[in-house]
């Protein structure tokens, strides 16, 4: 009898211990996941509401604003200003993403073999990216802008390319591509550490045995470099979608949208109509075409991802 009572008391004891031990799991998990419902979801569902709401000022001041369904999104889908602003911010993305990704290749490619002062060389390409983007616009902001400014004076001085300054930034035609510029100099760093890193994982020993087949450098990069540097890309062109498709202290410190509305991205267009012209349900409804449109980016690389390594 004593022995059945012990076996009893030790199986309520271990039963005791690991329902501490579940319990204990989610406590630790209870401060992220709170953390995640309160500055993500809840933002996330309140612009939703928003969305489909006729939120303008008055409204908004008076808590009474009515339901309107989808008329705040068919506006938008319609408007040129928006279509002008998804061509303009499409453009944005894509030419940064690819000049970044070039430029960032090089430069990793560059790093991946040893030479002296390599590090501090690497360390001081990481400063555009450490830089707050505020401070960033506001210097290729004045490098551009004034017509005797750096820029100016090298091409009309120095290399006599043009005959006289010109305001850069006020030119409907030359605003867009300084300000892809900047973002271009601001991510080339990003870039550039990932792909170093990856270059990193490469066993050195399949460059020998290539070298030993009398592969050349282009066929080692094609053949070695890139399909396995695939994961890293892949990761890395999402990332640098996602952050580029949302980038708005960049060009609006450095633009403000302007001039005629040439630099005006999706992400300035919302600002503009929900604190500008204080119509929060149709900025609301931009910002979540913007998050459709990056959700959709990110569920075609899991996907993607997903059939390569056999998990669907």
């Amino acid at each position: 009898m004593a022995i059945q009572e012990s076996s009893a008391k030790r199986r309520r004891m271990r039963v005791t211990r690991v329902s501490g031990i579940g319990i204990a799991r989610y406590v630790f998990v209870l401060p992220a996941l709170l953390f995640i419902l309160i500055f993500f979801v809840y933002p996330l569902a309140d612009n939703v509401v928003v969305s489909v709401e006729n939120v303008n000022l008055s409204t908004y001041l008076n808590g009474n604003a009515p339901f309107v369904g989808w008329s705040n999104y068919t506006f938008i889908l319609q408007s040129p200003v928006f279509q002008q602003a998804a061509r303009t911010t499409a453009t944005f993305c894509f030419v940064s993403l690819f000049f970044q990704f070039m430029l960032g290749m090089l430069l990793a490619l560059f790093f991946s073999r040893s030479f002296p002062l390599s590090r501090l060389a690497r360390s001081l390409l990481l400063v555009p990216w450490l830089l707050p983007v505020v401070v960033t616009s506001t210097a290729f902001k004045w490098l551009f802008t004034d017509p005797n400014g750096l820029v100016n004076y090298v091409l009309v001085d120095v290399l006599h390319i043009m005959a006289h300054g010109r305001a850069w930034l006020a030119d409907p035609q030359l605003a867009l591509p300084v300000v892809i510029l900047t973002n271009v100099w601001v991510g080339v760093p990003f870039n550039m550490i990932i792909l170093h890193s990856g270059l990193q994982g490469i066993s050195p020993e399949l460059y020998e045995a290539a070298d030993i087949d009398g592969a050349g450098r282009w066929a080692r990069f094609w053949r070695i470099t890139l399909p396995l540097l695939r994961p890293v890309i892949a990761v890395l062109l999402i990332l640098g979608f996602v952050y580029t498709i949302k980038a708005f202290g960049l060009v609006y410190a450095e633009t403000g949208g302007g001039p005629a509305n040439d630099t005006e991205i999706l992400s300035i267009l919302s600002y503009q109509l929900s604190f500008g012209d204080f119509l929060f349900g149709r900025g609301a409804a931009v910002g979540n075409v913007m998050v459709l449109v990056a959700l959709v980016g990110a569920l075609a690389y899991i996907f993607a991802l997903s059939r390569e390594q056999g998990w669907a």
